[in-house]
């Protein structure tokens, strides 16, 4: 499937994800085929002729929901979709995903623009699927054969007369056990006589069983052969006979000899002990350092086939020197029974999908009897972690490369506490070239330093908003007068953990000197506006005496 030209459906209304998600696509496979439905009902006219590789979807379209694309149920599905989900929708991804979406994404810029990584897990977990599915399909199939050949391959086929336990047998069964079927004699007593003690007890209870209620009798146990070993017999049977009592007269069934399924039932369980994890590529190896199983991931990412790989030694695949230097001590280990699990990373260049990093966990396979006669090692790809490793690194130089030609000033503290865990005091752990500039403090002078002494005071500047911030998380700001360099500033306080706190503060004194001149001027002309006012209030007073005293006069 990840081969050949894809196509993939997408259904979405905004222009900004799809061409998001059309750039993720082309930038991993140009020849990527991206079909874009704008809607549901676009979407669902598309699917009646056309059975993409892949489905991706929003949950939210113009005239419905993502989910009514889904099957309703796991089992259902005959593709993967993919459902494209806000920040906060945990519910309805769990419920997309029990609907039968294989997987969802969170709309966001780097997961949109992660989608062709996305994509290419999503197939090959799809692929996973499917040949999980095939192969349990093959396996029942193959469970139902192999019944039906049990009852009619007629192997070894034996008649018992219940009432009397005289029992007769077919020579093969003779054979079977290493006995000449001239000379071999059988009855259920003689049945019950030979088989193994931790077995004797169940088998004779599922045959009293059969008798009684008139299943049909399924039993597995073993039995002594004429050499004294002990072989696997599998036993089925049925009641054929009754009394008119309705009591047990007759059963007739067959015996098969299943001590080679036995072996293979072991191989298969170590076998199924690998796949259950087929994310990973895990494989079986023995004393020998032999691989005695892999599976597929392990194939696909090596690029041979099973039987390239089966019979031949660790340092037939890796080379001597590196099985010599870095995996025979690790493996003599887990046989020697010291080692419980060991965890080392590696870069490996796949001819198949390139170089990738892998994380590699050598645990002893232990069998029923204690025995550690296998190494397990488990193999997983963290390529993707890696990557976020590398991204994180990426980001935090960018960002120190931020705080550093920032304007304003930045500082990181630590609360300092007393015995009683009451905070005393803080120290400068970090600052950016800004706060040397704002305050005229050389960083070699200020790191380090507890507030108290770099400032001369004997208590450290707003300690207890600064310990407020620290200890519950909740950033402030405010403007402030700081006497100890004679400065304003205009600071924001928050915590980037528990104990510590940062400041981003912008010298404004020269802000603060402006206003205090422009409220000066403001105070002066309000001074000279009552000095006015006063005035003329004066003359008033005046004219108004005047023309009291000229009417008097007349």
């Amino acid at each position: 499937m990840l081969s050949k030209t894809l196509k993939i459906l997408l259904v979405d209304a905004e222009a900004t994800h799809v061409e998001m998600i059309r750039h993720s696509l082309e930038a991993t496979d140009s020849s990527t085929q991206l079909v874009v439905a704008g809607s549901l009902a676009e979407a669902e006219k598309f699917l009646q002729d056309n059975t993409p590789d892949m489905i991706i979807s929003d949950y939210l379209l113009p005239d419905g929901k993502g989910m009514q694309l889904l099957p309703g149920d796991v089992e259902k599905r005959t593709m993967p979709i993919v459902m494209l989900m806000a920040h906060g929708d945990e519910k309805v991804a769990a419920a997309s995903l029990k609907a039968g979406a294989l997987d969802y994404i969170v709309k966001s810029d780097a997961s949109l623009r992660d989608v062709s990584n996305m994509v290419q897990r999503s197939l090959r977990e799809w692929e996973h699927i499917a040949q999980c599915r095939k192969a349990k399909r093959e396996l029942a199939e193959s469970e139902e054969r192999l019944k039906l050949a049990m009852r009619v391959a007629n192997q070894a086929w034996f008649d018992v007369n219940v009432q009397t336990g005289e029992a007769c047998i077919s020579p093969e069964c003779a054979v079977m056990l290493g006995y000449e079927p001239e000379t071999f004699k059988s009855s259920l007593q003689i049945w019950m006589d030979n088989l193994h003690p931790d077995d004797r007890d169940a088998a004779i209870a599922a045959y009293r069983s059969c008798l009684v209620s008139g299943e049909p009798l399924s039993m597995e146990y073993r039995r002594q052969s004429k050499s004294g070993d002990w072989l696997w017999m599998h036993s089925i049977g049925r009641v054929v006979e009754w009394d008119e009592t309705k009591q047990a007269l007759r059963i007739i069934g067959i015996h098969m000899l299943v001590s080679e399924r036995k072996a293979l039932e072991k191989v298969w369980k170590q076998y199924a002990f690998i796949v259950n994890s087929s994310q990973n590529f895990m494989n079986l190896i023995d004393r020998n350092y032999v691989y005695q199983s892999v599976n597929d991931a392990f194939l696909k990412a090596h690029g041979v086939r099973r039987e390239e790989v089966i019979g031949k030694t660790v340092a037939d695949i890796w080379g001597e020197e590196t099985f010599n230097s870095e995996i025979k001590p690790i493996m003599d280990q887990c046989f020697s029974g010291k080692l419980t699990r060991h965890v080392f990373e590696f870069e490996f260049n796949s001819p198949v999908i390139g170089p990738r990093y892998y994380e590699a966990s050598f645990y002893p396979y232990t069998d029923d009897e204690g025995k550690t006669e296998l190494a397990t090692v488990v193999t997983r790809d963290v390529t993707e972690r890696k990557q976020a490793e590398s991204s994180l690194k990426e980001n935090e130089e960018k960002f120190e490369s931020l705080i550093q030609n920032m304007s304003e000033g930045v500082a990181l503290h630590k609360i300092i506490n007393d015995a009683n865990g009451c905070p005393v005091d803080y120290r400068i752990l970090d600052i950016n070239p800004a706060f040397e500039r704002h305050t005229g403090l050389s960083a070699d002078k200020v790191r380090g330093q507890l507030a108290t002494a770099l400032y001369e005071v004997h208590t450290a500047p707003y300690l207890e908003d600064y310990a407020r911030v620290a200890l519950t998380g909740e950033p402030c700001s405010f403007e402030t007068a700081f006497s100890p360099l004679q400065r304003h500033f205009e600071v924001s306080v928050f915590s980037p953990g528990k104990g510590l706190f940062a400041t981003v503060f912008t010298d404004i004194t020269q802000r603060k000197q402006s206003e205090q001149q422009l409220q000066e001027r403001f105070d002066e002309i309000e001074r000279i506006n009552r000095l006015m006012v006063g005035r003329e209030l004066k003359m008033e007073e005046l004219r108004q005496e005047i023309k009291r005293l000229k009417g008097n006069a007349v």
